[in-house]
């Protein structure tokens, strides 16, 4: 069945900002004047009280966005983004928020931390309807970011897949004009993003929307955008967050420092894991591993078969470098054998000079596994698929798609209890 790309465009909860300090008296009445805690403005990165990791800013203006999810390696799964105007003095940071889920939730509230500059930030998320959320995060080391300097559009030109809210792929091209055009699941999209006025080191980005399929067809948002390095020295990570009166989307992207978005497609290696008996295996983890280190930022692709028990499920795709491997396609039989095949793939892996994928399933007697793991360089996210199932004495075809991008790669599995080639 051919997967419907579509474009998510919502907000949620979020942590950022801090909580305030009191003034104090002298023994003879009088108030000293407070000792001025300058601007909270910078990057902070950080956790919450309920598990969840986040990313923040907050602009000259005291304006804030800030995006909340999970991170898993260099990956990081955005659920949410809120957005306010603040104020701060005295090292204290208050603001109302408007808070957007990525179900489609949207709550409101307010904001209050503490800060230290180029320090430290805390404070408590209040909203109507949800239990208090606290956090404490750090400024960003000035090494891979500093607000204070010129935001660099040369840092950003080149094509950036990644994802929205709800892990839905999206593919965003940046031209050296500061023009972009994009897509995901079918909408199309372009916009502008340009280096903020100011001289600080942010984006202004404005998006609109095309027609149907996008939730919001021919509408125009508008919001920030940063990007810097991360901690391994090779990786760029792209982080943009828009809103509109009643909504809001985000897009989070990763890339190899100083990629080519033109590179030609590679295969580069493979591995696998075969379990063919007739009888029970009394496991219900399969690993492959890579013989060569995988390339930092290629893709790696996770296909596997299984003829399992009613009722039992995948419980996770993991690899030893921790990075987050997505479901891109199953397919099942249409006959009584409880058949059923998987692509997981996780675009912009970690490198590794050892790298090891494993397939967690529920049910520890599975009667037979296969799987295999495939790395390329130079591919970004999915664009679409095709999956079709037969009986004995049928052709083996996925059926058509249609590609909407000149240059990718076409991954075809074909699962059977027969000998197979390609064709």
């Amino acid at each position: 069945m051919t997967r419907k790309m579509f474009f998510v465009l919502i907000f949620a909860v979020m942590n950022l900002v801090g909580c305030g300090g009191s003034g104090s008296s002298d023994g003879g009445g009088t108030t000293p004047p407070p000792v001025t805690q300058g601007s909270p403005q910078g990057v902070y990165s950080g956790s919450t009280s309920t598990g969840e990791t986040f990313e923040s800013i907050i602009l000259p203006d005291s304006t804030f966005y800030a995006l909340y999810g999970t991170s898993s390696g260099n990956v990081f799964t955005v659920q949410g983004m809120v957005t306010g105007q603040g104020t701060y003095t005295n090292g204290k940071y208050t603001a109302t928020v408007t808070d957007y889920y990525y179900t489609g939730a949207t709550y409101t509230g307010s904001v209050s931390a503490t800060y230290l500059v180029g320090s430290s930030i805390s404070g408590t998320v209040s909203e109507t309807g949800n239990a208090n959320v606290t956090f404490s995060g750090t400024p960003l080391a000035s090494s891979v970011y500093t607000l204070g300097t010129p935001a660099l559009l040369s840092n950003i030109t080149g094509t950036w897949t990644g994802y929205l809210f709800g892990n839905a792929a999206a593919e965003v091209t940046v031209a050296a004009s500061g023009t972009f055009t994009g897509s995901s699941q079918g909408c199309t999209f372009s916009g502008t993003v340009t280096p903020d006025s100011s001289g600080s080191n942010f984006f202004d980005f404005t998006i609109k929307y095309g027609g149907s399929p996008c939730l919001l067809p021919n509408q125009t948002q508008t919001g920030v955008a940063v990007d810097y390095l991360l901690s391994d020295g090779v990786t760029r990570q792209l982080l943009a967050g828009v809103s509109s009166a009643t909504s809001g989307n985000v897009f989070i992207a990763n890339k190899a420092s100083g990629a080519s978005s033109s590179g030609n497609i590679s295969f580069v290696q493979s591995s696998n894991f075969t379990s063919q008996s007739t009888v029970n295996n009394p496991a219900s983890k399969y690993t492959a591993t890579f013989t060569s280190p995988v390339k930092s930022g290629d893709l790696v692709a996770v296909v596997f078969w299984w003829n399992f028990a009613p009722g039992s499920s995948i419980v996770s795709v993991t690899d030893s470098a921790g990075d987050a491997y997505v479901p891109v396609v199953q397919t099942s039989s249409v006959d009584s054998n409880d058949w059923a095949g998987w692509i997981y793939a996780a675009p912009y892996v970690t490198g590794a000079n050892t790298l090891s994928v494993t397939v967690t399933v529920s049910y520890a007697n599975a009667d037979q596994f296969a799987m295999a793991i495939l790395e390329y360089s130079n591919v970004g996210n999915f664009d679409v698929t095709s999956t079709a199932g037969g009986t004995s004495g049928m052709t083996v075809s996925s059926g058509s798609v249609a590609t909407n991008h000149a240059n990718e790669l076409i991954l075809g599995v074909a699962v059977a209890d027969v000998n197979l080639a390609a064709g």
